[in-house]
């Protein structure tokens, strides 16, 4: 099981978005310990484009929105929302692009698993094994 990182357990909207998300994309296999830091970053953009959009909504004028950066805030902050929730495959056509695992075969192991085709000997030369040979 992936560990939350300690600023998305600080902040109760990524931790939110972290919990509701994280579940089905481990079971997928999409969510992996090495992709932690990116589906973080995507848990705080989510909730800084939140809270954007809340301080958008309650300025009555849509001008004041504007003048004081929120409009822009929450362009920015969806737009690499958008980015990073596509890695992962949140909408169908970007769910077309990401590479979900079909098993748990280590593919060292099964190679490691097939017979030689060929044996050393001592003097280091290659002689073909006694089945290819017939």
């Amino acid at each position: 099981m992936i560990v939350i990182p300690d600023h998305i357990t600080k902040n109760k909207v990524a931790l939110a978005e972290w919990n509701r998300r994280a579940p089905e994309l481990e079971e997928k296999k999409v969510l992996t310990l090495q992709d932690t830091t990116e589906f973080a970053a995507y848990c705080l953009m989510h909730a800084n484009f939140l809270k954007y959009q809340k301080l958008c909504d309650q300025d009555e004028v849509g001008e004041f929105a504007i003048a004081k950066g929120h409009v822009n805030a929450v362009i920015k902050f969806n737009a690499e929302r958008v980015r990073l929730a596509a890695k992962f495959g949140f909408t169908p056509s970007d769910r077309t692009q990401v590479k979900i695992p079909k098993d748990n075969k280590d593919p060292l192991s099964e190679w490691q698993k097939k017979k030689p085709r060929f044996n050393v000997i001592s003097n280091a030369k290659f002689v073909q094994s006694k089945k290819e040979q017939a």
